[in-house]
C-alpha cells in the first residue's frame, strides 16, 4: 500500500481517502464440494478433477487466501 501511495503522491495526485480491507475469499473463489466431483462419469476427468481439487483444498486449508485490498480515493 505504501508503494501505491508514493506513486499516486509522486505523479501529482492527492489521496482523498484510503483504506484496506480483507475480502475472506478462498485464493481459489470457485469452490465446488468435493462429493460433486465424485460424481462426475467420466473417470479420466473425475480423476483430473479431484487431483486438482484435493491440491486446491491443501493450499486453501494453509492459508493460501485472497491478499488484502488496497482502496484510493485520488483527486
Amino acid at each position: 500500500m505504501e508503494k501505491l501511495r508514493e506513486l499516486i503522491e509522486n505523479t501529482g495526485g492527492r489521496i482523498v481517502e484510503s483504506r484496506v480491507f480483507e475480502p475472506k475469499l478462498p485464493h481459489y473463489l470457485a469452490y465446488i464440494p468435493r462429493r460433486y466431483v465424485e460424481k462426475i462419469r467420466d473417470e479420466a476427468k473425475r480423476k483430473d478433477l479431484l487431483r486438482r481439487w484435493d491440491k486446491a483444498y491443501e493450499k486453501w486449508k494453509n492459508g493460501a487466501e485472497h491478499p488484502p485490498v488496497a482502496c484510493f480515493l485520488v483527486k
